[in-house]
């Protein structure tokens, strides 16, 4: 769960807290891009991307509408694979981490 005080910490800048939700959901959001776009690498692509725009625009992420950071990366992901290729310039200074793959 996306609670307020891990998304406060998101908002304020913290890695950590960002690392938290990646690893509680990067798996999901990875197999539903997989399953979609049925290409590995692409959905490796898209699941960056995913957590990407959460770490760029926080403020996407009304925790007064709900707890479900699941709910919101689905949403997300359904968002970005509708949108031009796995890669369309969502990664910012603040986004180039170098992640892991979802394990």
């Amino acid at each position: 769960m996306l609670d307020a005080e891990v998304h406060r910490r998101i908002v304020y800048g913290d890695e950590d807290a960002l690392a938290e939700v990646y690893t509680s959901y990067s798996r999901m959001v990875f197999t539903v891009a997989l399953r979609v776009i049925r290409d590995p690498g692409a959905a490796e692509d898209v699941t960056q991307d995913v957590f990407a725009y959460l770490w760029d625009r926080p403020l996407s992420f009304d925790p007064g509408r709900g707890t479900c950071a699941g709910g919101w990366a689905c949403w997300r992901t359904g968002g970005r694979l509708t949108e031009s290729g796995p890669s369309s310039g969502t990664a910012t200074s603040r986004t180039s981490r170098g992640w892991p793959p979802p394990s």
